[in-house]
């Protein structure tokens, strides 16, 4: 069973190197890694043609991230897609080897991601149960979650959820009543920091849409949601800023 590992890069060649770093250090190799670099000007391109292990790359400017990872399911080969993009690390050698062991019928698999600012390990985000989760947010985070390739379609990329494109995906999925499981067992680190932790408002309201638009869900728990979203986002950006600060 082949894994297609897409990894989404603009001019940040030090966040591919340590991604790569992650994903040659793997016990297992049996995955395919595809990069989609944006059209970088600072040497990221040359250091893609130079490494060994990568399957396929495309380097050309994109409509943006949700963009650039619909490309590499375009040409993707393997049964399930991991979107591990620049910057992500796998979480210890055995990443890869404890998720092939787990796939098996699933049409999504979620599991652990462990949260990082700079050396820092702040929190670790357990995959949660799919169904009784997703009114509110995406059940695991997008680093620790593999897709079956075969059900990601081009609607579910390009659209105008900049922020939340990953929940979008999630509750799109959640539509169709995809079959999900579970591995307890941290796989990925996510290093905070990103627009999703800065940008809070347009986060809040691109999820209040999904919501409404997508789910479908009732004005009182959008809002509820949204008081929850508000309330955890503003305390990881203050652990990110704090821990910044002591850096």
């Amino acid at each position: 069973m082949l894994i297609s590992i897409i990894t989404v890069c603009w001019n940040d060649m030090a966040g591919l190197l340590r991604t790569m770093q992650s994903l040659q250090a793997q016990n297992s190799q049996n995955f395919e890694w595809i990069v989609v670099d944006g059209g970088s000007t600072d040497g990221t391109k040359e250091l893609i043609e130079s490494t060994q292990g990568i399957s396929r790359y495309i380097s050309e400017p994109d409509n943006g991230i949700y963009d650039a990872m619909w490309k590499g399911v375009k040409i993707a080969t393997g049964e399930y897609v991991w979107f591990l993009n620049a910057g992500d690390e796998l979480d210890g050698a055995g990443s890869v080897f404890s998720v092939r062991n787990k796939l098996r019928e699933a049409d999504v698999l979620l599991c652990d991601a462990r949260f990082m600012v700079g050396s820092s390990s702040i929190a670790v985000r357990r995959a949660r149960n799919f169904y009784e989760s997703i009114w509110h947010s995406v059940p695991a985070n997008q680093q620790a979650t593999l897709y079956r390739r075969s059900l990601l379609v081009r609607e579910y990329f390009l659209h105008s959820f900049s922020i939340c494109g990953d929940f979008f995906l999630a509750a799109s999925l959640a539509r169709k009543g995809v079959k999900v499981d579970y591995l307890n067992s941290v796989v990925a680190k996510f290093y905070v920091g990103g627009v999703s932790t800065i940008k809070i408002i347009p986060l809040i309201r691109q999820a209040y849409l999904i919501q409404r638009d997508v789910l479908e869900l009732s004005y009182f728990r959008r809002v509820i949601s949204a008081s929850r979203r508000f309330l955890a986002c503003s305390f990881t950006l203050w652990q990110y800023l704090r821990l910044r600060r002591n850096t």
